[in-house]
């Protein structure tokens, strides 16, 4: 489905929520890894174990505890620091913790679902949540509350975490098995236009003295979209103009966002993954550049060809994203 939501992405929240506790912890956890991996594993078992309704207590580190006690002491709160006996997590608390990660996860569902809509596929009526976080037990409940009404069935089977590894032992010995991909972000290329006044932002206009026009600057020239089906071993072409009779080089920034429908590089959204520079020999505005991304099963290439000579640029991206 994509999205940046897994189990590891509420650790990051558990430890910023402990860093706002106790000033410096994140200081006194780099300087201790030992003891960082301890109170991490404990914070482990109480992410299984929350369902919503029980608070939770996690031990910390004795000198951790005592950095707590001092502060708290420093604040005028010395009530406060008395009772301390480990990191009380109230249902509040985790909610606050859990919840940003776990409605986004039921977002991506229901995008799913839609998705199927869309292909004409009649809709599921069973869900498996597999992968470490659906261990969680106020995930598989959140799941089965809001899908109440769409799923029949929601499994978790035994030992979700492996699912993971499992397919990856698959494509390591099969790579075959896998003929396709479900695109996470969009991904496309920084390119002009000629500007259209009825559809282009006016703050993009510039004037192209050798084109002699105003083009429209920062457009997201997309290659595939968001959700797009993407099968191993497809290739996508463009092909560019330069803007300039005596440009000796292209320079095409690759892009990707996570929405389906970008119009310009600048959008908030948007990341600049890498600069592929290509030259161009010759001069004149009919030259070209054929720029074409490469999918394959866990990598994709851009490759930038100038056809007059042959010559080619290669960039080589992971699968980090999509």
């Amino acid at each position: 489905t994509g999205g940046m939501c897994g189990g590891t992405f509420v650790d990051d929240r558990f430890v910023k929520f402990l860093q706002n506790k106790i000033n410096k912890s994140d200081k006194f956890l780099e300087e201790n890894q030992q003891l960082f991996v301890k109170l991490m594993g404990k914070w482990e078992a109480a992410k299984r174990s929350f369902d919503g309704t029980s608070d939770i207590s996690i031990d910390l580190p004795s000198k951790l505890e005592r950095m707590w006690v001092d502060q708290l002491i420093e604040e005028g709160k010395a009530e406060e620091a008395e009772e301390v006996d480990g990191l009380e997590l109230s249902v509040k608390d985790l909610k606050f913790i859990f919840d940003p990660v776990v409605d986004q996860i039921c977002l991506l569902i229901q995008e799913q679902r839609e998705d199927l809509k869309t292909r004409g596929c009649s809709s599921p009526t069973s869900m498996y949540l597999v992968g470490g976080f659906s261990e969680s037990r106020y995930l598989q409940k959140r799941v089965r509350e809001t899908f109440a009404d769409c799923f029949e069935h929601v499994y978790t089977p035994p030992q979700p975490g492996s699912a993971i590894v499992q397919g990856a032992v698959v494509f390591g010995l099969n790579p075959s098995k896998f003929s396709s991909r479900i695109a996470r972000r969009t991904y496309g290329v920084d390119a002009t236009s000629t500007f259209d006044e009825l559809t282009h932002d006016p703050t993009k206009k510039k004037w192209y003295t050798d084109l002699n026009r105003f083009q429209c600057e920062s457009l997201f020239t997309k290659y595939i979209e968001k959700g797009q089906e993407i099968p191993c071993g497809s290739v996508i072409k463009h092909s560019f103009k330069p803007t300039s009779l005596k440009q000796k080089r292209v320079s095409f920034t690759i892009l990707s966002t996570p929405n389906k429908k970008p119009k310009y590089s600048d959008e908030a959204d948007v990341v600049e993954e890498a600069v592929l520079e290509v030259p161009i020999a010759g001069a004149g505005l009919d030259r070209e550049i054929e720029v074409e991304f490469q999918f394959g099963a866990t990598t994709f290439g851009v490759t930038g060809t100038d056809p007059l000579t042959g010559k080619k640029c290669d960039l080589n991206l992971q699968f980090n994203r999509l």
